[in-house]
């Protein structure tokens, strides 16, 4: 059985590698989760779907450096100030044309 995690700061400290890529959903912030890499890197991880449908992640930042609370902020401002803008190709600096493959 997978073990279960609060979002908070002590439970995600507690978070320790196991091989594989681990993923911890935030049940308070829709899209937003903490991706845990087999070498144990943490990262907090944007999904969202773009106006065509599309799905993208982005990462807003590394855990413990960035906080749940500015994780949650960076998610909800991006939410209200972009809603249906493509946050990749916001952050690539290519606002209004598809990131180069």
């Amino acid at each position: 059985m997978k073990p279960r995690y609060s979002f908070n700061v002590r439970d995600l400290q507690r978070i320790e590698p196991n091989g594989t890529d681990q993923w911890i959903h935030d049940p308070a912030t829709r899209g937003l989760s903490l991706k845990v890499t087999a070498s144990g890197r943490k990262v907090f991880v944007l999904r969202y779907r773009t106006e065509s449908n599309r799905q993208r992640k982005l990462t807003l930042g590394s855990f413990p450096e960035m906080t749940v609370v500015v994780a949650r902020e960076a998610e909800g401002q991006d939410a209200v100030e972009h809603r249906g803008v493509d946050q990749m190709v916001l952050a690539q600096g290519l606002a209004g044309s598809e990131p180069m493959r």
